[in-house]
């Protein structure tokens, strides 16, 4: 399938004068939910226009189009069936309305989509989960979880993850520096912790940055072990539970997943699987 074309950030209103696009968060469990959705009706959802405060004034313009990889994890998957979980692309819809007052126009934007990565919060999430818990390379991952002819690539996966890792490690790192300064290395502080009993792989990164952010990302699947592993619910509900809690945190979290490299760097970085 051939993937849509970016959207541009400004499009021009029927009277000629450029109007800006503005983005709204919009809370979406998952993305095979917001596919069921009835678009021309969305305009209900959002009660107030976000640049002149009308009341009701939205209507649905046109949809966009992004391409993003989902997930897809059997009703009674169990710990260690990596090869039944599967990573599939899917174009999701970003619904446009235009306000009949003021001429702006608004995008909506489910809250599983990570600005800075390709793949939906609950493919992030359960890559993570197979990488620190299921002991797989980086290079194996696709094989498990793509179809042969439907492949993602293996450093699409690795920066996806990674970039939550440094976003955690950011946002860690500041509240330690504000609230515990007399901590030198938040990271060996606070994730040590979190490596010793439940349940993870030990890290496998050469380096001390990225094994900061592998650390650092599992903050996100922390919450399934050890009860994703032993429990007797079935681990999808688990699963989506578990997910729906970061799906609200997302909703109203504006900054984009961090850049792993600087434009000098990204030539010379070579993925280590």
């Amino acid at each position: 399938m051939a993937r849509p074309p970016r959207f541009t950030a400004c499009q021009p209103t029927r009277e000629g004068t450029p109007k800006t696009m503005i983005n709204i968060t919009y809370f979406a469990p998952c993305c095979k939910i917001w596919l069921k959705k009835d678009f021309t009706i969305m305009e209900l959802a959002v009660t107030q226009c976000p640049d002149c405060g009308a009341i009701y004034s939205l209507e649905l313009k046109h949809i966009d189009w992004v391409g993003e990889w989902d997930i897809i994890i059997p009703e009674d998957w169990k710990y260690g069936q990596w090869d039944r979980a599967r990573l599939y692309w899917v174009r999701v819809p970003l619904p446009v309305l235009v306000c009949r007052t003021c001429k702006c126009k608004a995008r909506l934007r489910p809250s599983f989509l990570l600005q800075g990565t390709r793949l939906t919060l609950e493919a992030v999430v359960f890559v993570t989960f197979a990488k620190e818990v299921g002991g797989l390379t980086w290079r194996a991952l696709p094989d498990f979880f793509c179809a042969a002819d439907d492949k993602c690539a293996h450093s699409t996966l690795y920066i996806a993850v990674h970039k939550v890792g440094k976003f955690f490690n950011e946002q860690v790192g500041e509240l330690a520096r504000r609230f515990c300064p007399s901590r030198v290395d938040p990271v060996l502080d606070i994730l040590q912790v979190t490596v010793k009993g439940n349940g993870f792989m030990a890290p496998t990164a050469r380096f001390r940055h990225s094994w900061e952010r592998e650390l650092s990302a599992r903050y996100l699947v922390a919450g399934l072990l050890p009860q994703g592993r032993f429990a007797p619910v079935r681990f999808g509900a688990l699963f989506y539970r578990h997910v729906d809690g970061w799906n609200r945190v997302a909703a109203n979290w504006k900054e984009p997943l961090p850049r792993l490299y600087t434009v000098h760097v990204i030539k010379s970085t070579k993925i280590v699987a």
